[in-house]
């Protein structure tokens, strides 16, 4: 029984049409996987179902009938839910707040029942994330527990039709197994649901079938079901991209030298790292894995001079460091991109050019010293190197895609010619064609002599073009994978603390 269906779907930002003939079809009790790459309509897509888009034309059928949805508040009443890849929550306001706002409980439709949505919120959380105190500020929890918030702020609201997009991003693996039980489970209780994201492994794990959009478009459905698994991978692929995605041979050409670029010698920061040490070369990529939250990010956010150590030394090129902030270490040729590209790495609300020059703003002496045709030279200069589409520099960033955004937060470092560029988990929630094309160009960094420490959530990225890794568990460095040795078991393994006869070792 198909629950949803969208007919020609057609949005346009200015001159820019994120959508040119979106088409969908939601069968009830299933999970349908929208995907395509970045900038291929799929969230555009998503938040005209949900509402939050008008689209400039088309059509959305729900049980058969013509439906219009000119607002959030149309597609609750429908049954309409989705839990969005940029969080809509409130920071400052508590976990129970952010899980009932919008479909507060009541007494007698006025007064608000505030021991029901309490005891409403504790009841999502027990599924996802049991002990998460619903009394906690919203910004003091993690990503991952920010995310699961999100998605039980949406099931709380009983929905028929589910949207999730890129929900997996910033959870552990057991959190990605708790979420899937739930979709099991919502499912068998009818419920239909839409599964964006660009990891393919849980695409076919947890979807039934999927949509795939390209440049706007819906170019074809593929029932997983139906098709025999060892084909899915290149049916899927080459539909997204319209070629075939083959991994690059190349990335495993170690550019490694004998010279130490930097050296830590036995960091701490209390509760977060301890002791840890390691040396970098130049034209080396050194991966750093294990799960979530064992102190990966930390180690990233001490060696750019985000975080204070509370002891430990950081030697660069022979000479030790005494960074006091960022712009330290940025002085010193050590730069960062951040994994939160929105929050942490982009002025959203400003042009490609501003951004992609910002790091030269700072310079002392040269803020006024650009041109409009200097600084447009160098902005194409830089969004060539980094293949940006569309390759308009006064573009507002917010009207990139995801992938190109990110882009944009490495060319920005690039016109700096760093010695050392930390990436900390650089394309998660990227599609897989960009993903290609950014270790492309941190391979060809190091190949110029850059040294690079690279932490992913993804350990295919790592066992891709890592000529190393250093395996984090409970902040320290517990292990180290030689590029010869790395496969996505011995990863995992490593990271669960678990020997070759199968027991764990803590």
């Amino acid at each position: 029984m198909i629950i949803l269906e969208a007919k020609g779907l057609k949005k346009n930002y200015g001159g820019v049409k994120a959508l040119k003939d979106g088409c969908l079809k939601l069968e009830k009790g299933t999970v349908c996987g929208l995907l395509g790459a970045n900038g291929s309509g799929k969230t555009t897509l998503s938040k005209i179902l949900d509402g939050l888009v008008s689209a400039d034309s088309g059509d959305i059928f729900l049980y058969g009938k013509k439906v219009n949805i000119r607002s959030t508040k149309d597609s609750k009443k429908m049954g309409i839910c989705m839990v969005h890849q940029n969080l809509s929550l409130v920071d400052q306001m508590s976990v129970w707040e952010n899980i009932n706002l919008g479909h507060e409980k009541k007494n007698w439709k006025v007064w608000l029942n505030n021991k029901n949505s309490i005891d409403n919120a504790r009841k999502s959380l027990d599924v996802l994330c049991p002990g998460l105190d619903p009394f906690k500020k919203v910004g003091a929890l993690s990503s991952a527990d920010k995310q699961l918030v999100e998605i039980a702020k949406a099931i709380s609201a009983d929905p028929k039709i589910l949207i999730l997009d890129e929900p997996t991003s910033s959870l552990k693996f057991a959190q990605v197994d708790k979420l899937f039980i739930l979709i099991d489970e919502m499912k068998k209780r009818g419920v239909s649901i839409i599964f964006i994201s660009h990891r393919l492994p849980e695409v076919k794990r947890i979807c039934d079938y999927v949509t795939v959009l390209r440049n706007g478009q819906t170019v074809g459905e593929i029932n997983l079901r139906e098709m025999d698994s060892d084909k899915h991978d290149d049916s899927i692929l080459y539909l997204i991209t319209d070629k075939k995605i083959e991994r690059k041979s190349d990335y495993k050409k170690s550019c490694a030298t004998e010279e130490v670029m930097l050296e830590s010698k036995n960091l701490c920061i209390r509760g977060l790292l301890k002791n840890v040490s390691f040396k970098i070369r130049k034209g080396e990529i050194v991966g750093i894995s294990g799960l979530q939250g064992q102190g990966q990010e930390e180690l990233i956010f001490a060696l750019s001079g985000f975080m204070r150590l509370d002891s430990g030394e950081i030697w660069l090129k022979d000479k030790r460091t005494n960074w006091k902030s960022t712009k330290d270490a940025v002085a010193d040729g050590v730069v960062m991109v951040p994994g939160d590209k929105q929050k942490e790495g982009l002025f959203m609300d400003h042009s490609v050019l501003n951004n992609l020059l910002y790091p030269d703003y700072c310079k002392k002496g040269t803020r006024f010293l650009f041109s409009e045709k200097v600084a447009g030279k160098i902005a194409k200069r830089i969004i060539q190197k980094i293949s940006l589409t569309p390759d308009d520099y006064n573009l507002q960033v917010n009207n990139l895609s995801g992938g190109n955004q990110q882009k944009v937060v490495l060319g920005k470092w690039l016109n700096q010619s760093p010695n050392l560029l930390l990436l900390c988990d650089p394309s998660k929630g990227i599609d897989i064609e960009t993903r290609s094309e950014l270790l492309a160009i941190f391979k060809q960094m190091a190949c110029d002599g850059k040294a690079i420490l690279f932490f992913s959530s993804d350990n295919e990225e790592l066992v891709d073009i890592a000529d190393r890794v250093l395996v984090m568990f409970e902040g320290s460095i517990v292990e180290e994978i030689p590029g010869e040795g790395l496969s996505n078991n011995r990863l995992i393994a490593s990271s669960l603390r678990v020997n070759k006869n199968g027991k764990k070792s803590f």
